[in-house]
């Protein structure tokens, strides 16, 4: 049972940072007020989960300007949240022939790379999107240091992910992220020191109860990571997480053996954990 939550557990913290190109000042500098107003009311429409809509913006925006980076990143992005990853790439690849160095799409590209598991793609792609910003987007480390953890460089992934927390100390997703990586290395105490860190900062942050629960319950805490399970599942809006999640409190909840007590004693004993034990 542990492994297939694993698997569920990668795919849950793999959520990663995507940049939207809204219009902004310097737009609005650049293009004629029709495609500033298409681009805004896109990525309005977009927030609000009305992606067809938003893609009909943006495409009017394209008939005005057709070499609209925004507007190309953003139809992508459309796409990547519908999970339509080749059409998103179509979109991303086609605002980084008007700009190469176009940040968003950079970032996005790597995202998609990355949610095929073309892990040594990826890697490629956010380190031109780090280039770009001079090293300086937290966001941007933190996408990179998954690519990195999931490839087993942890060393390598730990660094980007103190980098980001550091450039960005309120953005949850890195220490929850840092705390997973950790946590594969099985450095289980100070794993929740970090996710711990993500719940302070975001107190519904259900992936972050969920990996606690998973360090938790490595140590041998069934009750507090039965807890942290239970907080998970609380806000928890993926259906197919939350069906995981039930699945460890069905685990947890359930009568344990004496074989499992003793078990489960002795681990503690190794851990000098002797409260526990």
């Amino acid at each position: 049972m542990t492994s297939v939550l694993f698997q569920a557990l990668i795919l849950t913290a793999a959520t990663l940072m995507v940049v939207v190109a809204f219009s902004g000042a310097a737009a609005a500098n650049e293009y004629s007020p029709d495609v500033v107003y298409r681009l805004d009311r896109g990525s309005e429409l977009m927030r609000s989960g009305n992606l067809d809509a938003a893609r009909a913006e943006f495409h009017e925006a394209l008939k005005s300007e057709a070499r609209c980076p925004e507007a190309l990143n953003n139809i992508g992005l459309c796409y990547l949240r519908e999970g339509v990853m080749e059409k998103a790439a179509e979109y991303f690849r086609a605002a980084l022939k008007v700009d190469a160095n176009y940040m968003p799409s950079l970032n996005n590209m790597g995202s998609v790379a990355y949610r095929q598991r073309h892990y040594d793609e990826a890697a490629i792609f956010y380190e031109r999107a780090l280039a770009v910003t001079n090293n300086s987007d937290g966001e941007i480390h933190t996408n990179f240091a998954n690519v990195l953890r999931d490839k087993g460089e942890f060393t390598a992934a730990l660094e980007h992910y103190r980098e980001a927390v550091k450039l960005k100390p309120d953005f949850a997703p890195a220490y929850n992220n840092l705390g997973l990586a950790l946590y594969r290395m099985k450095n289980f105490d100070d794993a929740a020191v970090e996710v711990k860190k993500a719940i302070r900062l975001r107190p519904d942050y259900s992936e972050a109860y969920y990996n606690l629960g998973l360090i938790l319950h490595e140590r041998n805490e069934s009750q507090a990571a039965l807890e942290a399970f239970k907080s998970s599942l609380k806000y928890e809006t993926n259906t197919t997480y939350a069906e995981d999640t039930r699945k460890w409190i069905r685990e947890l909840s359930a009568p344990k053996t004496a074989d499992e007590h003793l078990e489960k004693g002795y681990d503690a004993l190794e851990r000098s954990r002797w409260k526990d034990a």
